[in-house]
């Protein structure tokens, strides 16, 4: 056996996993799709990942939501809601964390600059606990996330939509960074999202055209409907999710077969473009930081509770990097 397939097939069973996942979702869509997913692990794990197989992924996937969901009006008249009147006195924003008497530290620091910014506001902490004061969570989701088919994020997910469906506001991530306050003209938006630019955008569905991390719409909104809709259908049919960017999925399959989910997208003006500029391993001086605050463009810098866990927050020189200050520094 040669060197380099013995390379490739360490490399593969050290994925057992990933296998696994992977079979399992060839018997939900296709095997074709499941060897689609095959042929580019295994190019990622030798960098020789292309934008031709995320397309081609892409492709196989919408096809195949068109295949089992065609049959769903899109239009949405047929799904009724309740939905609280529009009342522009109040900004509701929304923040989901399952225990926020356990927020790691970088997460409470994020938390606690979206109610410093937007003070005028009123800002919901939506939790576990709490979450039934506000929506009612549909059955099949409920029963799903408690049998632990449903992750805690997926399931954060469905609150995202039943909360911006009924009353409106902007949904902010317990993990993003907030810089400024949201602006006035956010919030009479009919849809808002940002627009982060990518290095390698093909490697998401979005592309960079949304991401769900920051939301903002009116309750009733005709998005946030047929997305609750279209969860509801597919926990109803399947006990695993296709992918964990469904909600990507669902809106770049929607826009196919909607022209006016279409031109909610394409109302949305290039913003925030550089929200995922931030690296938390440099040193912290005070010019960088102020050139982070002081940018007139981003309201907010996307962090990670997981990915920062692996960051110290000194340097090997004994420097506090740019993530051991945020989580330090009182705001």
């Amino acid at each position: 056996m040669s060197l380099f397939i013995k390379l490739l097939l360490g490399k593969i069973l050290s994925q057992k996993r990933d296998l696994l996942k992977i079979y399992r979702l060839g018997k939900i869509v296709s095997l074709v799709y499941a060897m689609s997913l095959l042929k580019l692990r295994i190019k990622q794990v030798f960098h020789m990942d292309s934008e031709k197989d995320y397309l081609y992924k892409d492709r196989l996937l919408l096809e195949w939501l068109h295949e089992n969901f065609k049959d769903i009006d899109i239009s949405c008249k047929s799904y009724m809601h309740e939905e609280v009147p529009r009342n522009d006195d109040v900004h509701y924003i929304w923040i989901y964390w399952d225990n926020p008497n356990k927020m790691p530290l970088v997460v409470k620091q994020c938390v606690d600059s979206i109610l410093l910014k937007n003070k005028n506001s009123k800002v919901n902490i939506i939790s576990e606990e709490n979450v039934n004061d506000f929506v009612e969570i549909p059955p099949i989701i409920r029963k799903k996330y408690k049998q632990g088919i449903i992750s805690k994020t997926h399931f954060s997910d469905v609150v995202r939509v039943s909360l911006l469906l009924k009353y409106g506001g902007v949904w902010v991530d317990a993990t993003l960074y907030m810089v400024h306050s949201i602006p006035e003209c956010i919030w009479k938006k009919q849809f808002y999202t940002v627009t982060p630019k990518l290095e390698t955008p093909y490697k998401v569905i979005s592309h960079g055209r949304w991401a769900v991390f920051f939301l903002a719409c009116q309750p009733g909104n005709e998005l946030m409907r047929l997305t609750l809709m279209m969860m509801i259908e597919y926990w109803n049919k399947y006990d695993e999710l296709f992918d964990y960017l469904w909600i990507d999925y669902f809106w770049a399959y929607f826009q196919k077969r909607s022209g006016s989910i279409a031109k909610l997208f394409s109302s949305v003006p290039s913003n925030n473009l550089h929200c995922l500029d931030i690296n938390l391993a440099q040193a912290y001086s005070e010019n960088n930081l102020e050139a982070l605050i002081n940018r007139d463009d981003t309201l907010f810098y996307k962090l990670s509770y997981k990915f920062s866990s692996s960051i110290p927050l000194y340097d090997t020189c004994g420097k506090e990097t740019l993530l051991g200050h945020i989580v330090t520094r009182k705001i």
